[in-house]
């Protein structure tokens, strides 16, 4: 059964258009956009803080690794020289009233506890390196230990997490 219309107006006419809703902007952010951008730049800058100091903390230790590489066997007192590289080194990163005093016995044990890896062959070259420093004439043959033990230990010393406490290039003057 049809509805009744009046006369003359067309039921078309009577019918409404369908609303759409508006698009949703990008913009302004929710806050869970903002919460993920605070923390992203917050980690970023994290993350570039750790790299620097890294980067610093490690800065006497390479220059250390480069100085090892300008040593000679050829040089007359290159057991002074690897172990004067040592002493620079840690006084880098540990208190100067620890390191300055020690010698002979004392400084190897010293560098073999504060070794990360006590390895055979740091101790052999520690003994070996100390045993030349105090000879009038030191012994070519044992140079190849001295300095692979020298740079072992560089490589793998346990160094404390805080800033050096002063710079390679400091201790060396």
């Amino acid at each position: 059964m049809a509805l009744p219309t009046s006369a003359g107006q067309d039921p078309l006419l009577q019918l409404r258009d369908i609303k759409t809703p508006t698009e949703v902007d990008w913009w302004p952010l929710d806050w869970g956009w903002w919460l993920l951008f605070v923390v992203s730049v917050f980690a970023l800058i994290t993350l570039i803080i750790v790299i620097k100091r890294r980067i610093e903390f490690n800065k006497p230790r390479k220059e250390a690794l480069r100085a090892i590489a300008a040593i000679s066997e050829h040089d007359d007192n290159w057991p002074v020289q690897l172990n004067s590289l040592l002493k620079r080194t840690a006084l880098s990163y540990f208190p100067k009233d620890n390191i300055s005093s020690l010698h002979t016995q004392q400084w190897r044990d010293f560098l073999l506890a504060s070794c990360h890896k006590n390895s055979p062959a740091i101790s052999d070259g520690l003994t070996v390196l100390h045993a030349n420093l105090y000879r009038n004439s030191a012994q070519h043959s044992d140079f190849a230990i001295s300095h692979n033990a020298v740079k072992m230990w560089i490589q793998t010393a346990r160094f404390r997490k805080q800033h050096p406490t002063s710079s390679y290039s400091e201790a060396t003057s």
